[in-house]
């Protein structure tokens, strides 16, 4: 049996890897010039879209902070990045 923390923190992975996916999906259907603006809807969407505990919205919050400056000096460092989150 897990115990609450555990489910918790798989609940909290589940959420980023959903969260991360959904917000691919809406980029790339926007056919536009990735620009920092269009990162910014785009984490609004996902977040607005999504049914989060209090907590998980910040989760998302501080995950897509990092993960798109890291996008910014390159995908291969973004994606190290979402992978590691994901071992932990």
């Amino acid at each position: 049996m897990l115990m609450t923390w555990k489910w918790e923190h798989l609940a909290d992975k589940q959420c980023i890897e959903h969260a991360l996916t959904m917000w691919k999906d809406w980029r790339m259907s926007k056919r536009e010039t990735y620009t920092d603006e269009l990162a910014i809807v785009g984490t609004m969407y996902v977040i607005s879209h999504m049914k989060l505990r209090k907590h998980q919205v910040s989760l998302l919050l501080d995950f897509f902070d990092e993960y798109l400056y890291l996008l910014g000096s390159g995908e291969d460092h973004a994606e190290e990045f979402y992978k590691t989150i994901m071992r932990m």
